[in-house]
Parts: structure tokens; C-alpha cells; sequence
């Protein structure tokens, strides 16, 4: 059981939950909700808020800031994940990760015509002249990283539907290594520039409404900790997501 920070007051929300049970939470992360505190005095409600409201159980493993939380997803990211209610679930959840056996599947749209196929393997370290961003760097100062990416659907303004698999997971990694490829997300306003589309009104409208990365999870498949269930989860193409889809 974890009782709120005295400084972090939980705050009623709307959660998307999948699944719940004793042990843990599967829900949905709308875009720009961040996932815990960070360390400035920001005000902003995060989805720890929403779940020390929720519920009375939480992990503490990662810190009282961070009740519940065993991966992250950016704050202008959205998509599946997974909240442990206990340390022990905590524990089993984080060893699936790390061994790389949890299936975490995202959706990105990407500038260019992306290769059918494509598996980045790129050390990542933060980016040497600012300590903001992340960037493919060599030698000790990187971790590995890999992502496997392939082509869903490319369009004839010149940008694309790319499906990512994560096989590790390193900070803003997606984001890095397609952009360190030459293919940047659209609306990324770390790793990409805005491009001058050809596109129709209905599409500059929703890329003007981004609010960020295009870039979803759509995908999280594990084996529960304590029941043994392969469980999986999928989501449909997010509204803003579907206009780009269109022809």
C-alpha cells in the first residue's frame, strides 16, 4: 500500500483501464499527460495523480514520485502500459522488460518513404551539446539499442506509416533512431523539423493539432506475474492518427 507525497496530492481522472486486477492496471496514456512528476515544482497533474487517486495499491519501487510506474511513455506520446500495484509484481514486470521479452509494438508517421524494412542498431547517450536531448553516440558513452521498424503504408506527400518494435529501452529511442536514419517523426519537436506539406486542409489541420510526436502505442503483450497469463492488448488507430491514413 503507498500513501500520496506530502506534496502530491491525488487528483480524480478519467482512466482508460483494460484490465485490472490485485496485482496490476493495464490502461491507456492520452497524449500530454505526463507519466509521473518530474523534478521542478511543475503543478501539472500526471498520471501517478490520477493513480494515487484510483488506488490505495501501488508499487514504490521507483520512487514515491513515481508510485506505480514500470515504464514510461513521453508525455506527448500515448498508448498502452502497464502499472504495478505491488514490489513483487514490480520486480517480475521490470525483469520482463529488460529481457526483452515483453512485445511492445508502436505506430509512427515518419517523413520520407520508409524502406520495407529496417532494424536500427544504435548505441544512445545523451546528445553531447545538449543535455536535453538524446542522440546515437559512440563508444561508452551510449547503451545499446535496437529497433525493428517496417513500412504499413506509404502516402504520396511523401511521409509514412511505420510500425516500431522496441528491443530495448532507451529514452526517446524510437524517436532517435528513425530520425538518426533520416526518417524524423512528424510533429516531433525535438528530433524533427517541420516540413512544407502538399497535403489537404483536413490533414495540415490535424498536423497543426498534433501536440507533438506522431507516435503511438499501440501494442503491449506480457505474461502476468502472478497468474502466468499471456496477456495482450491492442488499440485501434487514434482519431488524429486516422486522417493522416487517408488517401
Amino acid at each position: 500500500m503507498v500513501s500520496a507525497p506530502h506534496n502530491l496530492e491525488p487528483k480524480k481522472m478519467e482512466l482508460k483501464i483494460f484490465h485490472e486486477d490485485e496485482d496490476l492496471i493495464v490502461l491507456y496514456k492520452p497524449k500530454g499527460l505526463s507519466m509521473h512528476p518530474g523534478a521542478s515544482k511543475n503543478p501539472e497533474a500526471t498520471l501517478v495523480h490520477g493513480l494515487l487517486f484510483h488506488s490505495k495499491k501501488l508499487s514504490t519501487k521507483s520512487g514515491e514520485f513515481r508510485a506505480g510506474i514500470v515504464h514510461r511513455l513521453d508525455k506527448d506520446t500515448e498508448g498502452i502500459v502497464v502499472v504495478a500495484k505491488n514490489n513483487e509484481v514490480h520486480d517480475a514486470l521490470s525483469k520482463q522488460f529488460s529481457e526483452r521479452s515483453i512485445d511492445r509494438a508502436y505506430w509512427a508517421l515518419v517523413y520520407g518513404k520508409f524502406p520495407a524494412k529496417l532494424q536500427i542498431d544504435a548505441p544512445i547517450g545523451r546528445h553531447p551539446k545538449d543535455r536535453k536531448k538524446m542522440a546515437v553516440v559512440q563508444g561508452d558513452r551510449g547503451k545499446p539499442s535496437s529497433t525493428q521498424a517496417k513500412l504499413i503504408q506509404y502516402f504520396s506527400e511523401n511521409y509514412s506509416l511505420v510500425e516500431c518494435k522496441l528491443m530495448s529501452g532507451r529514452t526517446h529511442q524510437i524517436r532517435v533512431h528513425l530520425s538518426h536514419k533520416g526518417y524524423p517523426l512528424l510533429g516531433d519537436p525535438v528530433y524533427s523539423r517541420a516540413r512544407k506539406m502538399k497535403w489537404s486542409d483536413a490533414k495540415e489541420d490535424a498536423f497543426r493539432n498534433l501536440k507533438g510526436q506522431a507516435l503511438c502505442a499501440f501494442r503491449l503483450g506480457f505474461i502476468h506475474p502472478v497468474t502466468k497469463e499471456k496477456l495482450k492488448f491492442e488499440v485501434e488507430y487514434p482519431k488524429w492518427m486516422k486522417i493522416f491514413l487517408k488517401d
